[in-house]
């Protein structure tokens, strides 16, 4: 392979985003190989064949800012306005001749007269030649709405048309208008710090839900939590799954970030239900996947489709062939989702019809489907849409009845001051729905991921192919605007998962080790503007999990925008001295806990479960590391138990418990109460003094993730002495 070659990859790869090196969290220098950084640009769907194919694609993309009279998208804060659009002419022959330059802008989706300018032989600022082609540049000022005001938050269609004598050129581009950070209402929060319960949704084990914890099992929790003065239920992603073990019943893994799983639907509460006839065996089916000792996502989900097709049965008798209200209602929510509910539902239908025909379940790989289907827009897909017209109107319905259990939980939550804390995965899997959506703009061909660390020796590779940087933009970044607002809409706070992939996301070949990945940079700014103007116009907090090798770029614009920082106990420390930080050094900007579902419960960290089943799942690179960690451990529980006296929390002298007790647990929360970060969220399984985690990162099988229910009935627990005892404690602080 010769140097020409090299040069092109490299040149190539830098002109794509293709990061040349990173530090890993070791302190190792890493730089990407020629091979990684060709296969990354194969997965962009770029042309890596030929020298000639490499040098053209470089070529083309210099030229963009030239080639085209305006780009796709323009981004800015209201403290940028008035924006200069810079608009490229080409020019035919020597002279020019007069130039007319037509503009117009006019808020997405608004049928109003738009405003309008035009100018007459705009000044130029610019010129260049490429490939024998002349081009000028010229500016104009943006700042008006179409009546006239200045520019506010939202989202604009700018159309440009230029005249030159006879000939006529035309472009379209969309203009963001943001503010210049995150929405945070002072006078909502009363300039106090808050608190708030963090809980797994699913895990909820409560006397009357089927199994999975439901949205009536979250209302109860928001009731209760507000009552004992706490200000937020965090809950993990409701994104749709496909409930199928072993892969698809990580709330990380969604088949769609778009919609939510219909497996948190109370059936109970869905009108039409108490008119269906319930069999002893349908009886006998819920009161076993009640009681089982963890959850079978399956049998709940297909016990549900089942019981959700008689009420739309029910339904579509008595309302829509009657044309009711309710039928009505049930129309204005289609239309108001819009195509993408639609094709969504289109989505689960043909899942099930492809998945029937190989006498499986439902398909919810594309890919794996009949050729015909693999398009949105192919005849054969139209034609199946319009053949399955009542399948596909079932899965809108279902999709409805979740959103309005949902609605109802929003409702409330109002009066405690944030409201459900919902999540967001870092990307939807291969094969699903999204990828279905908006093919052409993921890298198929690649998966996000993260480097080796301590935690994951050999790295990790979440089986999600990432956003494609540069189509992103080329679309105006309509998808990731469609998932914040979808996530959004019901939150009064939002945690954003590895908010590190913003501005670089960690690519793996296809077919690659963790190891041979790259990171591949994003247009992080106006990606936190687009966040920035979705939080105030769906009035949400921010929350940027920044937790692992984030840079200080990173952590600087993400405070600049007033997203909350993530900040962990377990992670506090006074680097490289390994004692933890006092509370009073925590950052004001940030919401504070001491665990996630990737890390050991309080009662499992303080009794090294964590690290023994690690050690049973060879999950440690040596034996050395693991009595390294054990040691370690030992240490841990002596250095915390040091911060707690040191505090005052508990007295001098105070023993090193061999237990987690509710004593020592209310403690470590009082450390955390103490802090000065605006929010506290409390873990329910630390709460409830649970030993083992949710997830362990590394495996599938291998362990019980994501199918753990909690000891105790959440309806019970809410009213314990323990949660008494810790909101008492908590008021005191906060």
């Amino acid at each position: 392979m010769d140097n020409r070659h090299d040069l092109l990859i490299n040149e190539l790869a830098s002109a794509c985003g293709i990061i040349h090196e990173y530090w890993d969290i070791f302190g190792n220098r890493h730089t990407a190989s020629l091979e990684s950084k060709k296969r990354v640009l194969q997965a962009m769907g770029l042309d890596c064949s030929s020298e000639d194919s490499m040098g053209r694609q470089i070529e083309e993309l210099k030229v963009l800012r030239w080639s085209r009279l305006l780009q796709p998208v323009y981004v800015a804060t209201v403290n940028e306005l008035p924006l200069k659009i810079p608009v490229s002419i080409q020019i035919d022959g020597e002279g020019q001749g007069a130039i007319n330059l037509c503009w117009s802008i006019c808020p997405k989706g608004n049928n109003k007269e738009p405003y309008r300018e035009e100018i007459n032989n705009p000044s130029i600022v610019e010129e260049n030649s490429i490939s024998g082609k002349r081009y000028i540049k010229t500016l104009f000022t943006l700042s008006n709405t179409p009546e006239g005001h200045p520019l506010s938050f939202g989202y604009y269609d700018l159309k440009v048309t230029v005249t030159i004598g006879k000939k006529r050129q035309g472009a379209t581009s969309r203009v963001i208008i943001t503010p210049t950070q995150c929405y945070i209402d002072p006078t909502h929060w009363g300039g106090k710090d808050l608190w708030g319960l963090s809980i797994n949704l699913y895990s909820l084990r409560s006397a009357n839900n089927w199994g999975v914890g439901d949205l009536t099992d979250l209302a109860r929790c928001v009731k209760e939590i507000y009552k004992l003065g706490g200000a937020f239920v965090g809950i993990n992603p409701l994104h749709a799954i496909t409930n199928q073990p072993p892969y698809g019943i990580s709330p990380y893994s969604p088949i769609s970030r778009l919609f939510m799983n219909f497996i948190y639907l109370d059936l109970n509460k869905v009108e039409g239900f108490h008119r269906l006839p319930m069999s002893e065996d349908m009886q006998q089916k819920i009161e076993l996947l009640r009681g089982r000792k963890l959850i079978d996502y399956k049998a709940v989900a297909e016990l549900k489709i089942e019981v959700l097709e008689r009420l739309f049965e029910d339904f579509y008798k008595n309302h829509i062939k009657k044309e009711s209200k309710e039928a009505a209602i049930f129309r204005d929510y289609i239309e108001e989702q819009g195509e993408k509910l639609q094709l969504f539902a289109l989505y689960c239908a043909l899942a099930e019809d492809q998945g029937k025909k190989a006498s499986k379940d439902p398909l919810y790989s594309w890919r794996n489907w009949d050729k015909s289907y693999h398009r949105i827009d192919s005849k054969e897909t139209i034609t199946f849409k319009e053949r399955h017209k009542e399948r596909v109107l079932f899965y809108c319905y279902v999709q409805w009845q979740i959103e309005r259990q949902l609605v109802d939980v929003y409702e409330e939550s109002k009066p405690m001051g944030i409201g459900i804390y919902n999540d967001l995965a870092v990307g939807s899997i291969r094969d699903g729905f999204d990828e279905w959506l908006y093919q052409g703009l993921f890298a198929s061909k690649a998966n996000a991921g993260a480097p080796p660390d301590d935690f994951n020796p050999a790295g990790q590779d979440w089986g999600f192919p990432p956003f494609n940087p540069l189509a992103l933009r080329e679309n105006a970044y309509e998808p990731f605007i469609e998932c914040l607002r979808s996530n959004m809409r019901y939150a009064g706070a939002l945690r954003i998962d590895h908010a590190l992939g913003l501005f670089r996301m960690f690519w793996i070949p296809s077919g690659s080790k963790p190891s041979e990945g790259v990171y591949v940079q994003y247009p992080w700014e106006d990606m936190l503007k687009i966040i920035a103007l979705e939080s105030h116009l769906n009035r949400t907090v921010v929350i940027a999990e920044d937790l692992g090798t984030i840079t200080d770029q990173a952590r600087d614009a993400l405070r600049r925008f007033q997203m909350l920082s993530y900040k962990l106990l377990y992670f506090q420390r006074n680097y490289p001295d390994p004692s933890f930080t006092m509370p009073e050094h925590y950052p004001d900007h940030a919401l504070c806990t001491v665990t996630t579902h990737d890390l050991p419960t309080l009662s499992g960290f303080w009794a090294g479960r964590d690290i023994e089943l690690r050690n049973q799942l060879s999950l440690f690179s040596s034996r050395e590391n693991y009595i390294a960690t054990l040691k370690d451990r030992e240490r841990d529980r002596h250095l915390l138990i040091d911060a707690l006296i040191a505090k005052g929390i508990l007295p001098k002298g105070h023993p090193v418990p061999q237990d987690m007790n509710t004593e020592l647990m209310t403690a470590i929360y009082e450390f955390l109460a103490l802090s000065r970060s605006k929010l506290l969220a409390l873990s329910l399984d630390d709460l409830m003094g649970t030993m083992d985690q949710q997830n362990m990162p590394g495996t599938v099988e291998e362990y019980p993730c994501w199918i753990q229910k909690t000891p105790l009935l959440i309806e019970d627990f809410l009213r314990s002495e323990v949660m008494l005892r810790m909101s008492l404690m908590l008021k005191r602080y906060r």
